[in-house]
């Protein structure tokens, strides 16, 4: 419903321009203007901002490889709009709509011929089922040290954990743990096979009568997460149920 609404408000303005154009009402306040530029220019330092943040997050290659393809599109769209309006082709006696629709037709052309190329089973947010056929030897001995840090060690109570810093616990490379992770666990975020061992945690201490009276928010950040209102988010996502409703369950 949120993303509904943020497409309402961006696409009306640009209906409510080219419709003007057509003669078919008439033409929006320049404050409409000014809005749907800023608006514009908001929407897409957001969408910037959340494909570098999850940069780090994401286990799929192509996936990140999508990210920075992105990036780079974004980047050169804007600065040759930015560049384009800059520059005063009336003089030449060109029209800068014109001029600007030839400089930004190869990045789009770009973009479309990336997309239909895109393999989407590569990029979808979904886990993907886990496979642990044909692994090798050193696959095998690296997927028992992480399972053992992570399920004896309690590595995942880690706060602010980063795949950087477990693969260099391992003694292996970001490339190869994000590999083993996503191939071999099946999960395509970091985040997600780190809160599979973090509710697990959660969910025994909530069944450990020793541990009634324990805060929901002790065990929560005793089981490495940062805040209660991320733990509230993961649990309920995965359990369909607060964490208060589960505990009263357990009981």
């Amino acid at each position: 419903m949120f993303y509904a609404i943020i497409g309402v408000l961006y696409c009306t303005p640009i209906l409510w321009f080219r419709f003007a154009v057509l003669a078919w009402i008439g033409y929006p306040p320049k404050w409409i203007h000014i809005l749907a530029s800023v608006f514009s220019g908001a929407l897409m330092l957001h969408l910037v901002y959340r494909t570098i943040k999850g940069w780090g997050d994401d286990l799929v290659h192509q996936r990140r490889r999508t990210r920075l393809y992105f990036l780079v599109l974004v980047f050169s769209i804007t600065m040759i709009a930015a560049i384009t309006e800059l520059m005063n082709f009336e003089q030449f006696g060109l029209d800068r709509r014109t001029i600007k629709i030839a400089c930004i037709w190869p990045a789009m052309l770009f973009a479309a011929i990336w997309l239909v190329n895109l393999d989407f089973d590569n990029v979808k947010f979904e886990a993907s089922a886990a496979s642990i056929e044909g692994l090798t030897e050193r696959q095998e001995r690296l997927i028992a040290k992480l399972n053992h840090l992570m399920a004896e060690k309690k590595y995942y109570a880690n706060n602010g954990l980063k795949i950087s810093d477990l693969a260099s616990r391992l003694g292996v490379t970001e490339h190869q743990l994000r590999e083993t992770i996503n191939q071999h666990l099946g999960y395509k975020n970091f985040s997600a096979f780190l809160s599979s061992f973090r509710l697990s945690a959660v969910k025994a201490a909530f069944a450990d009568p020793k541990m009634r009276d324990v805060p929901i928010l002790t065990i929560a950040l005793d089981s490495g997460f940062n805040s209660l209102t991320t733990f509230n988010r993961v649990f309920k996502h995965a359990e369909d149920m607060t964490p208060s409703e589960f505990r009263r369950k357990m009981s």
